[in-house]
């Protein structure tokens, strides 16, 4: 097996991907919990069987995609901790994830721009969700951090390709409207646009951790 992922995985990665998330525009109840997952097992099979999973940030990157499916799951449950519970897997997932990038983590002042709109990012959410959040305002916040940080971690990769920042960035647009539908107002169509970019964000992670490795 490759560092790579082919034409044919991609294509019908997307194709289920974009299926489930149209299915979100749809209540057919707790079955969607197991539905989500399915595009993010696709690529924990591909990243388990590449040779980068022999590595150390290799590792961090499978488990990464391994708790995000927790999280899918544990989100869709009628459950009264659910959000809580996601929130926690998604927590351990961004931070398994940016243990894998900063293994390869090299400081360029030419992206200290860059890493300034993560921090603004950050700063703009908290302030949107301040007066929203109740007794959500601490895990959300954990959450908001490690997400950053994960960005950051991205950001300053070694590899010149900027993949994994891309599907970094992705994600945080994920979450930001998660966050924003949840806490401050409903947002039209908002599970289908939060699952779809989820989607790329972890297929741009997955394929831009592979190539990198691929090219040393």
């Amino acid at each position: 097996m490759h560092d790579t992922i082919d034409r044919k995985f991609t294509s019908l990665y997307f194709l289920i991907a974009g299926l489930i998330a149209l299915l979100a525009l749809v209540d057919i109840g707790t079955i969607y919990a197991f539905l989500k997952p399915i595009p993010i097992w696709m690529l924990l099979g591909v990243a388990a069987r590449a040779p980068l999973a022999k590595t150390k940030r290799g590792r961090a990157l499978v488990l990464g995609l391994a708790l995000s499916s927790i999280g899918d799951i544990t989100l869709g449950l009628p459950i009264e901790l659910a959000l809580l519970l996601g929130i926690a897997a998604f927590f351990f997932a961004q931070a398994a994830y940016a243990a894998s990038f900063f293994a390869l983590f090299e400081y360029r002042p030419k992206r200290l721009p860059i890493a300034l709109l993560v921090g603004a990012w950050a700063a703009l959410m908290v302030y949107i969700l301040g007066d929203h959040l109740g007794d959500m305002a601490l895990p959300v916040y954990l959450y908001l951090g490690v997400v950053a940080t994960m960005m950051l971690a991205a950001l300053f990769r070694s590899p010149v390709a900027l993949t994994v920042f891309y599907g970094a960035a992705v994600f945080g647009a994920s979450d930001s409207l998660i966050a924003l539908n949840r806490f401050v107002e409903p947002i039209p169509l908002s599970g289908f646009w939060i699952m779809s970019t989820y989607y790329i964000a972890q297929y741009l992670i997955v394929r831009g951790s592979l190539e990198d490795h691929a090219g040393e």
